[in-house]
Parts: C-alpha cells; sequence; structure tokens
C-alpha cells in the first residue's frame, strides 16, 4: 500500500516496554517506527511516539522527545497537534479517538484555527469518551464520526 502522507500515532501508554509498534506493525500496511530524537516522520510510514514521551514535529519533518511526567501536566495530544498545526497547518489530519483524559482539546482547536483538519470519534461510541467530548466542546472538531467511517 502506498500512502502519499506520513502518519503519527499517539496512545497515552503507561508501560515503558509497549507493544504498540509490533501490533501495528502486524495490522498496518505500512512500515512502523518508533519517533526517535531528530529523526524525521516519513511519508509511507507510521510513526509512534514511545511511551512515557511528549512528541513534537517540527517544520523540516524532524521529532524532538521529552519524558511525560504527567499526562494532566504536560499534556501529550495537545504539544503533538499544536507543533502539528503550527509545523503543516492545512496540510495536518488528526483523527483523536477514545480516552479517559481531556488532553487533545487545545491541539485540536490550534490544529482546526490553522487550517488543518481535526476529525473525532463519536463520543457515544467511544469506550472511553473524555478526550472526543472534551474536542467537541472546545469547538476543535470538523467531522464527529464512528470509529469505521475514520478508518474509510
Amino acid at each position: 500500500m502506498e500512502l502519499p502522507a506520513a502518519v503519527v500515532v499517539l496512545q497515552h501508554l503507561g508501560a515503558e516496554a509497549s507493544k504498540l509498534a509490533e501490533f501495528l506493525r502486524d495490522e498496518a500496511a505500512l512500515p512502523v517506527r518508533w519517533a526517535r530524537e531528530g529523526e524525521p516522520i516519513r511519508v509511507g510510514t507510521v510513526t509512534v511516539c514511545p511511551p512515557r514521551r511528549v512528541l513534537e514535529v517540527f517544520p523540516d519533518w524532524t521529532c524532538a522527545l521529552r519524558p511525560l511526567w504527567s499526562v494532566s501536566q504536560d499534556r501529550p495530544v495537545d504539544v503533538l497537534l499544536a507543533s502539528l498545526a503550527e509545523s503543516f497547518g492545512s496540510g495536518a489530519l488528526a483523527a483523536v479517538l477514545t480516552g479517559r483524559w481531556q488532553d487533545g482539546a487545545a491541539g485540536a482547536r490550534a490544529l482546526r484555527e490553522s487550517g488543518g483538519t481535526v476529525l473525532v470519534q463519536d463520543p457515544q461510541e467511544a469506550a472511553y469518551s473524555g478526550m472526543p467530548r472534551a474536542v467537541v466542546d472546545a469547538g476543535g472538531v470538523d467531522l464527529v464520526l464512528s470509529l469505521h467511517e475514520i478508518v474509510r
């Protein structure tokens, strides 16, 4: 499969030995790799934020990583989405899926205001509606869709 875009995945992962990248390698039709400090994200590749890290992506496509101390204080989804807004603006698309936290609302709003597109999983179908609901309530969403519609 060819995809003319870079894909970045961030999940609130607590374990240092996460299996997320390995799971995605088994399921995705694209190459999957962990984000590394100073290395670029790549078109046609899925780049996964390592556990307990905050990821930013810069206009030259390089990654910056720093330790995550607390989701509620560090707000890693907000940081990533805000960096995509600043770096890529209308060329960025984000999908906010199920999650317990409210992380993502400010970043999604920034991305949308920069011309990017924000899709949100319907909070009523999400296993945990906190993140999708927060994005909707903050006005940072273009479309609220079922998970199956987002995948399509």
